[in-house]
């Protein structure tokens, strides 16, 4: 059985999101980035005894163009919304992200998580605590990322996996409406129960 799911990476320029990519796909960081325009990353892993593909768009270099961002953002199984904890600006433009993803796809039955990039940063504008009020406004999973180290790079992809099979399911189940919010914090996530845990590679 073969899964193939996408995902688009968005958020503020210069907040973390190629790091985030490069560290899950490649298991690599580098300090310095070249901006990049819409460039499509692809992983293979097996996960709860199936072989998934996922596609992964990131979206930096499109932060200004709306018109892109809903492309995305029509075309996509999954979001992962990345903000930096050492840009409190950047932070406070997410919510608006959120509500473009709402205003397209509806408010329920779409996989999302909440990302606090580069919590090794030595100055801290966003409390972690904002970051979890703001995922649990929005009714989505959160977590703090440190792609530099690899901290819960893996897990926050693992978690969309879980989520967006969660919705599959509950698509091809007749009578099978519950909406869908996960808990804010990653011991509530689908990604935690053991038949969702995936072998990357």
């Amino acid at each position: 059985m073969r899964e193939k799911y996408k995902i688009a990476v968005l958020g503020p320029s210069a907040v973390g999101k190629t790091a985030i990519v490069h560290q899950f796909v490649y298991n690599s960081y580098a300090e310095v980035y070249d901006p990049t325009i819409e460039e499509t990353y692809k992983k293979s892993f097996f996960c709860g005894g199936a072989l998934v593909d996922l596609e992964i768009v990131d979206t930096a270099g499109r932060e200004h163009f709306p018109g892109m961002i809903d492309r995305y953002v029509e075309n996509s199984d999954a979001f992962l919304v990345v903000y930096s904890i050492s840009d409190r600006q950047g932070f406070e433009r997410v919510p608006e992200m959120f509500t473009r993803i709402a205003g397209i796809r509806g408010p329920n039955g779409i996989a999302r998580v909440l990302v606090g990039a580069q919590c090794d940063a030595a100055r801290r504008e966003v409390a972690h605590e904002e970051g979890a009020i703001l995922s649990a406004e929005a009714q989505c999973s959160f977590a703090e990322v440190s792609a530099k180290h690899g901290l819960n790079v893996t897990e926050v992809f693992d978690e969309l996996v879980a989520q967006m099979r969660y919705i599959r399911k509950q698509r091809t189940m007749p009578g099978m409406n519950t909406p869908f919010h996960p808990g804010p914090h990653p011991d509530q996530w689908y990604g935690r129960k053991k038949e969702s845990w995936c072998c990357f590679m």
